[in-house]
């Protein structure tokens, strides 16, 4: 790849960025507008703390919030949202199928690994924290839940076209899961996630234990298993992102290093690279 096409897609990611700053200032300031709490969470953290800002190579921006917070955001985001904008979620777009909340932007296009004819704007992560006092039960319920919901999106995401063997494979393997579990396969895909989301109320409560001094990803952040004392996050902070001021976790060093260990090291270089395929910008 000559230089001239390094430089235009370096300009498209920042171009994103920035778009995807705009989206996190909408939700900070319907966020601070209404009480609701959340805090920058992941890769967004990372940067806001190693780089004060996007690293350099991210495209997209991650946030998480506390259970309640995050079904009073869905709520009034449905109204306050502004109109370039879209939240989604498995109800307002059927043919998404991860489990958390994204706020897309309209005027935008991603080219994601995964398939699908779902809402593809450039977006920020919602993700929902559940207060967890046993962390064997969590550990052992999101593993189970894990499982159930992998099989079932398995079974109603459509076939690929085979383009190697690996997607020949997957292909073979959606097939025998339809077949197995012939029932969802018939299942309108609401009547799925309705099925799905029973599924995550009940884990989560047999995962509570007396006590509530640990938060962690919910059942709905089926592929990752963090979770941290409540004291290291609250009382929230606030720090700086490109050129606004967020939330973060009172204790971020505490919170980041559990996530990424020397978290100030850089990656190395063969490893910093995009989540997505491609960044479509509609000026």
């Amino acid at each position: 790849m000559d230089n001239k096409a390094d430089n235009t897609k370096e300009s498209n990611l920042q171009k994103a960025q920035r778009r995807m700053l705009e989206i996190l200032k909408d939700v900070d300031k319907i966020c601070r507008e209404n009480d609701i709490s959340y805090w920058l969470d992941s890769g967004t953290l990372l940067g806001a703390a190693r780089h004060k800002g996007f690293i350099p190579w991210d495209d997209d921006i991650d946030i998480v919030m506390p259970r309640a917070d995050y079904e009073r955001f869905k709520l009034i985001a449905k109204k306050k949202l502004p109109k370039h904008l879209f939240l989604q979620t498995n109800y307002s777009d059927l043919e998404y199928d991860m489990l958390w909340t994204k706020v897309r932007d309209n005027n935008s296009e991603i080219v994601e690994y995964k398939i699908g004819n779902y809402h593809n704007g450039l977006f920020i992560d919602i993700f929902p924290m559940d207060d967890y006092t046993d962390t064997g039960k969590y550990l052992k319920y999101k593993k189970k839940f894990n499982y159930i919901y992998r099989t079932l999106i398995l079974v109603k995401e459509p076939f690929e076209k085979v383009k190697n063997k690996k997607i020949f494979i997957k292909n073979i393997i959606k097939f025998f899961a339809r077949v197995v579990l012939f029932p969802f396969t018939f299942m309108e895909k609401k009547k799925v996630f309705d099925y799905i989301y029973r599924k995550i109320d009940k884990y989560v409560e047999k995962s509570k234990g007396t006590n509530t001094d640990i938060i962690g990803y919910s059942m709905e952040v089926a592929y990752w298993n963090f979770h941290i004392e409540k004291k290291d996050v609250f009382p929230l902070t606030e720090i700086q992102f490109e050129d606004g001021s967020f939330y973060a976790p009172g204790n971020y060093d505490a919170y980041l290093t559990k996530l990424f260990g020397n978290y100030m090291e850089l990656p190395p270089e063969n490893e910093r690279i995009p989540h997505n395929l491609e960044l479509i910008i509609k000026e």
